[in-house]
């Protein structure tokens, strides 16, 4: 079986009908699936857990080869050494404990963005950081760079605001994500996704359904939605797997504040 990335999904060359996530598509006679399944399939195929190996699906001694992956590995180590904040080692050691999947949910001013850089040496891999406003971009693009850009040849890629700049660590605004995600979506390993509760907007969902990324990290201070389509999230890049409220921190970590609550007429 071969598993290639085709125009943001997984196509599936000779593949059996066990292999999970998969359907068929007459338009090329073969198993096709979403891009996102990529770390299911590649388990499936190469470590099987109680289901029917790739082997015992063919009756023979089959071959797995896996064409999908573009992404790097690599060692990176921030150039600014800060010791984490309690919370921030928690919160990562949450993330690690969770197969580098999931969010977490921080108040505004309490260092997601340091979590982030934690999180991209982490993971040694291609990364894409996903924001909502160019603003956002140009500020992520600059702490990257500051973290890690004397190790990266090419630099931090800037892909938005007019710039089109792919390397192993990019940053991206979520309109550009969505209008290239299909073409550069097997390039990281893993992927950043800030102010994740804009990401269940149905186009946006794209963004983490046609990347291969394995590891997935969404961040935000306000993780719930009022039309509930937060619960989306869980199968898009994980669960919530840590939460600091700004009471929880407010004193030692943030600044004491008071809420006042105006009438309006």
């Amino acid at each position: 079986m071969r598993l290639a990335f085709d125009d943001g999904t997984l196509l599936l060359e000779n593949a059996p009908d066990t292999v999970p996530y998969a359907e068929w598509d007459d338009r090329v006679d073969e198993y096709r699936a979403q891009a996102q399944y990529y770390r299911d399939i590649r388990e499936w195929a190469t470590e099987p857990d109680g289901q029917p190996t790739l082997e015992e699906s063919t009756a023979t001694v089959a071959e797995f080869k896996n064409d999908a992956r573009s992404y790097s590995k690599f060692h990176l180590t921030p150039s600014v050494a800060i010791e984490p904040r309690d919370y921030q080692q928690d919160a990562l050691s949450a993330w690690q404990d969770s197969d580098r999947q999931g969010s977490v949910v921080l108040p505004t001013g309490s260092g997601k963005t340091f979590l982030a850089v934690q999180a991209i040496a982490d993971a040694g891999v291609s990364t894409l950081v996903v924001v909502p406003t160019i603003d956002l971009m140009n500020q992520w693009h600059a702490t990257l760079t500051n973290a890690f850009g004397d190790q990266l040849p090419d630099g931090v890629g800037v892909l938005g605001g007019g710039s089109h700049s792919v390397a192993n660590i990019t940053v991206t605004t979520y309109d550009s994500a969505y209008r290239y995600i299909n073409e550069y979506g097997d390039k990281f390993g893993l992927l950043v996704v800030d102010e994740v509760h804009h990401l269940p907007a149905p186009t946006y969902q794209q963004i983490p359904e046609m990347t291969i990324a394995p590891y997935r990290l969404g961040l935000t201070a306000t993780y719930e939605r009022a039309d509930g389509k937060h619960e989306e999230l869980e199968d898009l890049l994980g669960t919530v797997v840590y939460r600091e409220e700004v009471d929880e921190l407010a004193g030692e970590y943030l600044s004491e504040y008071e809420t006042i609550h105006l009438g309006v007429s």
